[in-house]
């Protein structure tokens, strides 16, 4: 079973601070695809304390280089097989078409049969970086901070006013 937190923003991020967060014990994660499809803005919280499927947040992608992101991925398995020894094979991949927030393709990337704490994901990102220059622009390492919120599977973004996107493809 794996616990998930999470919250519904209405209209921004200060609202985590002051609300109860919602836990839900799951067996998957696309079983919270009902509850997930009723709402607008839901957000998991990430906490830095426990232990995470190892994530990454891929954004800013060209709209003429879609393949770009099979690149990335393709370069994340070979070089965590390469230097961790561990075959990352599956993963799950959202879409974001038009974020509020940036210009460009946005890409949720879980590899789900991983864990590891957030520090250490960022270490591995860090790492990946240093030998692949080419995807530093793509690559958003904030989103290790500690009780991190992450846009859920089918959710509107809030946008850099801290209003809820008014874009319906804004959706991850």
């Amino acid at each position: 079973k794996y616990m998930i937190k999470y919250i519904e923003i209405k209209k921004s991020y200060r609202e985590a601070k002051i609300r109860n967060f919602k836990n839900t014990t799951c067996l998957l994660y696309k079983s919270m695809i009902k509850t997930i499809n009723k709402q607008k803005s839901l957000f998991e919280i990430l906490e830095s304390n426990k232990l995470l499927k190892i994530y990454f947040d891929i954004e800013k992608i060209p709209r003429d280089q879609t393949n770009l992101i099979y690149d990335i991925i393709g370069d994340l398995k070979r070089w965590f097989a390469n230097k961790t020894n561990l075959n990352i094979g599956n993963y799950i991949l959202t879409f974001n078409e038009q974020s509020c927030n940036h210009e460009g393709l946005s890409y949720h990337l879980i590899f789900y049969e991983w864990c590891a704490y957030q520090s250490e994901i960022l270490n591995l990102l860090n790492n990946f970086l240093e030998d692949h220059q080419e995807y530093v622009t793509f690559m958003d390492g904030s989103v290790y901070s500690n009780n991190r919120l992450f846009k859920s599977i089918h959710q509107i973004g809030i946008n850099k006013k801290n209003c809820l996107s008014q874009f319906e493809n804004d959706m991850h």
